[in-house]
Order: C-alpha cells, then sequence, then structure tokens
C-alpha cells in the first residue's frame, strides 16, 4: 500500500496541532523583549552563517584543488568532522581550551566562534562538491581566455554558484537561528536567543501560552525565509565532465583544519581516567539506554527516509520539504511532554519520535535535496514502464538509496547520543549519558566531564564499526 505524503507532512507538523488543542489560547509577549531577543538571535545567526559561508566557500576552493582521490577524501573527513560530531563535544572543546589560555566564550562571540567551527567545514566540503560536478567545462574555457585568479572566481566562479551559496548560507543560518545547545551553555545573561526564552517561559516561568506563541512566531519567520530562498533558487544543469582546478591555492584548506585541530586537542586537553567515576556517575545503566536510544532513533531514520523516497517524485511534497523548516527544539519538547503526561511510562518512545521530527527536515536538505536530481529519472522510467509501487521500491527505490539513508540512520544515532538539549526537556537530570556530561560541564566538573565525553566517543565508535558492516553488506548485495 503507497504511502500518502499527506500523512508524512502531518506527521512532521504534529508537535503544533498537539500544541494547538493543549493550549488553544495565545497569551501577548512582551514587544521590546521579543524586539530584542529576536534582534540578538537575528545578528548572530547572520554574523555566524556569513563567516561560515564566506571561509567556508573558500576553504572548499582549497579542497576541490586536491587531484588524488585519497588525500582528497581524508581532507574532507576532516572538514565533516566538527559538524558531524555531537554539539557537547565542540563546546566542551572549546571551553577546555578557553579555561587553559584564559579566553572567554561566553555571549555574543564566544556562539559565534562556536557555530563557525561547526560549520565552515560543511560549507567547505559542500561547496567543493559542487564546484566539481558544476564548472569543469567553465573552468576549461577559462584557461583557454587567459583569465587571471581573481578574475575567475568573480566572473566564473561565484556567478555560476551564487545560487548554491545562498543555499549553503541558508542552511547554516537556519541551524545559528534555532540553536539551543550552544547558547543554553554559552549564553550569558545578555545572549538570550529565540529559543532560551521559550525554554525560559516554559520551564522557569511556566508561561506555556507566551512559549506557544513565541515558537509559532519563530517557525513562521524560518517558514517566509525558507520560502523567500527557494524562490531564488534556479533549477541548473551540472556538468560533469572532469574537474582541472584552475584555483590552485591550498591555503584556504587550514580553516576547517584548524576547526578539526580546536576539536581534537579541546577533547584531550584535560583528559582525565579513573575507573571509579563510572561506579560512582552510575554510568552503566545511562550507558546502556542511551546507546539503544541512538540505535533506535538511526533505524527509525533509515526507515523514514525510506517512506520519502517511496512517494517521491511528488512535486507538492518536495516543495514542502524545500519550505518547511523543524519547529523549535523548545517547541518539540513542550508537545512530547504533552503526550508523555498522558502515557508516561512510554517518554523515551516519545522521546524518539521527537528525534525524528527534530532531524528529517535537517537531514533533507542538507543531503537529499541533492540526492534526488539523479533518483528521480530512474523513477519516473519505472513509471512510465507501469511498474507497480512495491516492484519499483523493491528494484529502484530502495537499492538507489540504501547507502545515503544508512549514512543519515548513522549521522542521527551520532546526534542523538551526545544529545543533550531535547533530552532535558522530558528527562530527568543524569537520563542518558549526553545529560550526564552537560550537568558536569555547568558544574565545570572539566576532569569528569571529559571522562564521560571519552565514554561516548568509544560508544560512538561503536556505531561506527556497526555502520560499516552494514554498508559493507548492502554493498555486497546492492
Amino acid at each position: 500500500m503507497k504511502i500518502n505524503p499527506l500523512l508524512v507532512g502531518l506527521f512532521l507538523i504534529s508537535p503544533v496541532f498537539i500544541l494547538l488543542i493543549s493550549y488553544p489560547g495565545f497569551s501577548v509577549v512582551d514587544s521590546s523583549e521579543v524586539f530584542q531577543v529576536f534582534k540578538f538571535t537575528f545578528h548572530q545567526a547572520l554574523v555566524s552563517s556569513l563567516l561560515a559561508t564566506v571561509f567556508g566557500a573558500l576553504a572548499g576552493l582549497s579542497l576541490s584543488s586536491i587531484f588524488d582521490s585519497k588525500k582528497y577524501s581524508f581532507v574532507e573527513s576532516l572538514y565533516y568532522a566538527p559538524s558531524f560530531v555531537p554539539v557537547l563535544f565542540v563546546v566542551f572543546s572549546c571551553l577546555n581550551i578557553g579555561n587553559l589560555w584564559q579566553i572567554s566564550f561566553k555571549g555574543f562571540w564566544g556562539i559565534v566562534v562556536i557555530h563557525v567551527l561547526i560549520n565552515v567545514g560543511l560549507v567547505g566540503a559542500l561547496y567543493s562538491k559542487i564546484l566539481i560536478h558544476r564548472l569543469s567545462l567553465m573552468n576549461r574555457l577559462s584557461l583557454v581566455q587567459g583569465l587571471g585568479v581573481w578574475r575567475y572566481l568573480r566572473k566564473i566562479v561565484f556567478a555560476h554558484t551564487k545560487k548554491d551559496l545562498l543555499f549553503l548560507f541558508a542552511v547554516v543560518f537556519i541551524f545559528c537561528f534555532t540553536s539551543f545547545s550552544i547558547p543554553l551553555i554559552i549564553g550569558g545573561v545578555n545572549s538570550t536567543t529565540i529559543e532560551l526564552l521559550i525554554y525560559e517561559k516554559l520551564v522557569v516561568l511556566g508561561e506555556v501560552e507566551q512559549a506557544l506563541s513565541l515558537a509559532l512566531l519563530q517557525l513562521l519567520f524560518l517558514v517566509f525565509f525558507l520560502g523567500l530562498i527557494n524562490f531564488t533558487q534556479a533549477k541548473e544543469k551540472a556538468i560533469t565532465t572532469s574537474w582541472n582546478p584552475f584555483f590552485k591555492n591550498k591555503i584556504f584548506l587550514l580553516v576547517p583544519i584548524f576547526s578539526f585541530i580546536v576539536l581534537f586537542v579541546g577533547l584531550w586537553l584535560s583528559a582525565s581516567f579513573s575507573l571509579g567515576w563510572f561506579t560512582e556517575l552510575a554510568l552503566l545503566p545511562t550507558l546502556i539506554k542511551s546507546l539503544g536510544l541512538a540505535l533506535f532513533c538511526g533505524y527509525s531514520i533509515f526507515l523514514f527516509f525510506q517512506f520519502i523516497f517511496s512517494i517521491l517524485p511528488h512535486s507538492t511534497f518536495e516543495f514542502f520539504m524545500s519550505v518547511y523548516s523543524s519547529p523549535s527544539t523548545v517547541l518539540i519538547g513542550l508537545a512530547l511532554v504533552v503526550v508523555s503526561s498522558v502515557w508516561w511510562q512510554g517518554r523515551w518512545l516519545v522521546l524518539l519520535f521527537g528525534y525524528v521530527l527534530l532531524y528529517v527536515p535537517v537531514l533533507f536538505k542538507m543531503f537529499v535535496q541533492n540526492f534526488l536530481s539523479s533518483l528521480k529519472p530512474a523513477l519516473k522510467v519505472s513509471r512510465a514502464m507501469s511498474a507497480n509501487y512495491w516492484l519499483r521500491f523493491k528494484m529502484i527505490t530502495f537499492p538507489l538509496s540504501y547507502s545515503l539513508c544508512l549514512f543519515l540512520g548513522f549521522l542521527t544515532a551520532i546526534w542523538v547520543l551526545g544529545d543533550y538539549a531535547l533530552a532535558s526537556l522530558l528527562l530527568e537530570a543524569d537520563s542518558t549519558i549526553a545529560l550526564v556530561a552537560k550537568n558536569l560541564l555547568r558544574s565545570y566538573r572539566l576532569d569528569q566531564a571529559s571522562f564521560v565525553i571519552t565514554i561516548i566517543i568509544f560508544c560512538e565508535f561503536i556505531i561506527y564499526l556497526l555502520y560499516k558492516g552494514l554498508a559493507y553488506v548492502g554493498g555486497q548485495k546492492y
């Protein structure tokens, strides 16, 4: 039986409906307070995304100039590392380095620096792939015409990839604008973001109606922003001839590699190990529950994206996914609280659905949207040949999307294992391994936090081995 795209869309926006039914009234918020908080949130998101996009684009140019595929893959993995590991790791690394060299990561610039460290490599890696697949023919023409490097960048590269850069900017901007876990630890008294204000209204003051009003205003702004970005996008045909880079300056490779060094050095700077802490902090039950939650969330994402691929191509649904953004983390958390109040025993399952709601729109924009261009022609041909739904899914959709869906599931499992933002709204203080680490960080017990994070890294290595094993089996079969 074919899955209805409407049901998938309703599931994704279900937190809004749950809250509207539970709290039908709205409360007027203080406009001056909201304006100041919105101004700060917009400012930090704009500065963070601009810096990440500019330096990421330059880093992408340098990465695309690497001919050797093994070297390219190695450097690319360094680019991706800060954005693929849990935010907790990056925050911990920065606090560690700041504690050693007396550098403050609090406030506006602390939030901006951490956002840039996380996203600059991601932008660089994605932009290098855009360059390699789109500009090879233009590149050869520029060599023949004898263009200078900077004129080449201005007339050829940026002129033909400005829409791609705008899309990358939009993805980073949304991440920074809706960031909750970073300001929760790094933000100070005068560094309140929209997410933190919603959290304060909901958890500290108990003003649920005001929190709901703020969350809906934020969601409307993001939908408008994404709609505006989507309106400016134009479909361009990718040029697939071999890449021969004209820009060969590799100096900008250092930008994302610096982010990786900060992450690596900061993680092990105050490394301290004591097996007694494992018993003292009662980590074993917490670790088992956290690992189980992460694996089930990864598997759920794998299945959910298989469902999504099974209903494509569908122009209305694709447009919806391109303009839809995940609701506020706190809004999703509040909806989960409402559901779990009716079914408290199932709060872990409710949390699993919360992670699916939170990560699906982000993963779709980052990875799936570009993949559709290679998948849709095969699906259209199968429809023209009157292949039934099950045969099309079994012979085309599942084999072609298996590797991508498996990777998205792996990435989700890694993020969930290190997440403390959404879990803190629904579970007790030390219910997950990430919440234990967050509480140790906030109390500046960095030695014990380092020990807990080391355990998280070990568990993520286990998840990675499981992912590689499943990828190998899938590669042999499909």
